[in-house]
């Protein structure tokens, strides 16, 4: 997946420019950096100690509920929500739809606080979105999110023709223990350059048919170490309950040339409830796991609506290891 970038770096000119990315046509905000990465562009502006950024994505097809697939794979992925406002419709001063959420959060990898702004844009056929990050609240007030936004108009209507309705979960195995087996796993970051700063966290369980699983997890600090998990252990389903009782945990940290070291870890045997869920905007199915109280394997909580609580684990998810 994504991840935005905080580019430490200011243009000199103090004039908005004509843009275009991703199917849209903007004015870049006056004296920000450009930088592009994958489905997403950002323009950064650095005052003093303060930062500014607006990260614009790709036009695509809609989803059953823009809204939440946004929120999702553009907030969710990339940092932990400790506080968001009701989510409110507004429209552009060009008359574009959209759907506006504040919040504050901490990124994922380098667990700094910022104040966000996600911004859901729908015109007819299409969704996107754009991602507003600052130092803080106080910051985030001198943004010129307004007039951003009210430069937005769509260029180019995505090739992906929209579904002409939302499609259908497929047939749901039971809840038990036949329904887990496999690969279950998430993620957020881009993969780690030689040469790059990219923060990233992988972790997936494999449950095996036999009762027994295996957990592995890989964060790379964005300089120039890797902290690995390994787990291994056995597993039981009883109705709606997945316990988790490992019998090894190791963490380990590497840098580029070798392993520094290994030692074990507490073993952590956690109870969870737990149900599939099928996201029909993105076609795929979800593990919901809902601990008593957030676990040092899983880490923090989703703030996903409905989900409360609780991990979510896709089962399409192919984790990039760089060293697995």
């Amino acid at each position: 997946m994504w991840r935005v970038l905080f580019v430490l770096a200011v243009l000199g000119s103090s004039v908005a420019f004509a843009d275009e990315f991703g199917g849209w046509t903007f004015s870049s905000p006056a004296g920000s950096t450009r930088a592009e990465s994958g489905d997403h562009v950002t323009f950064t502006k650095i005052s003093g100690k303060t930062f500014c950024q607006f990260a614009v994505f790709s036009a695509h097809a809609p989803a059953t509920d823009d809204a939440a697939f946004e929120w999702k794979f553009v907030v969710e992925a990339n940092f932990t929500v400790k506080a968001a406002s009701k989510p409110v419709t507004r429209t552009t001063k060009r008359g574009v739809p959209m759907v506006v959420t504040t919040a504050s959060v901490i990124d994922k990898a380098s667990n700094t606080p910022f104040a966000a702004g996600l911004y859901v844009l729908t015109p007819v056929g299409t969704a996107g979105s754009v991602l507003v990050t600052a130092t803080d609240n106080a910051t985030m007030t001198r943004c010129p999110i307004r007039e951003f936004l009210d430069s937005l108009s769509l260029s180019a209507v995505p090739a992906t023709a929209p579904p002409a309705a939302p499609a259908a979960a497929p047939a749901a195995a039971p809840d038990t223990t036949d329904s887990i087996v496999g690969s279950w796993g998430t993620g957020a970051g881009n993969p780690a350059s030689r040469y790059g700063t990219g923060s990233t966290l992988r972790r997936q369980y494999v449950f095996r048919a036999d009762g027994t699983y295996t957990y592995f997890s890989e964060l790379y600090n964005g300089v120039n170490e890797w902290i690995h998990v390994r787990e291994s252990g056995k597993y039981s389903v009883a109705g709606d309950k997945l316990t988790v009782a490992p019998i090894t945990s190791t963490i380990s940290s590497r840098d580029w040339n070798a392993v520094k070291g290994t030692k074990k870890q507490a073993l952590e045997k956690v109870t969870y409830r737990f149900r599939k869920h099928y996201f029909s905007g993105i076609q795929e199915w979800n593990l919901v796991l809902t601990p008593p109280k957030p676990t040092e394997r899983d880490g923090g909580f989703v703030t996903v609506d409905g989900f409360k609580d609780s991990y979510l684990l896709s089962s399409s998810y192919q984790p990039s290891w760089k060293w697995p």
